[in-house]
Protein backbone atom coordinates (compact mmCIF):
# COMPACT_ATOMS: atom_id res chain seq x y z
CA UNK A 1 0.00 0.00 0.00
CA UNK A 2 2.96 2.43 0.85
CA UNK A 3 4.07 1.94 -2.63
CA UNK A 4 1.31 2.05 -4.38
CA UNK A 5 0.34 5.44 -2.32
CA UNK A 6 4.26 6.61 -3.43
CA UNK A 7 3.19 6.28 -7.12
CA UNK A 8 0.01 8.05 -6.82
CA UNK A 9 1.81 11.06 -5.04
CA UNK A 10 4.39 10.94 -7.63
CA UNK A 11 1.68 10.38 -10.48
CA UNK A 12 0.15 13.48 -8.85
CA UNK A 13 2.80 15.76 -9.05
CA UNK A 14 3.59 14.78 -12.53
CA UNK A 15 0.41 16.42 -13.63
CA UNK A 16 0.88 19.29 -11.76
CA UNK A 17 4.50 19.90 -13.33
CA UNK A 18 2.76 19.35 -16.77
CA UNK A 19 0.41 21.58 -16.19
CA UNK A 20 2.88 24.63 -14.90
CA UNK A 21 4.74 23.94 -18.13
CA UNK A 22 1.66 24.59 -20.28
CA UNK A 23 0.94 27.57 -18.25
CA UNK A 24 4.70 28.55 -18.81
CA UNK A 25 4.26 27.52 -22.34
CA UNK A 26 1.22 29.61 -22.97
CA UNK A 27 2.99 33.16 -21.82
Amino acid sequence: MIKNDKVADYRCRCIRFQKLIRLLQKH
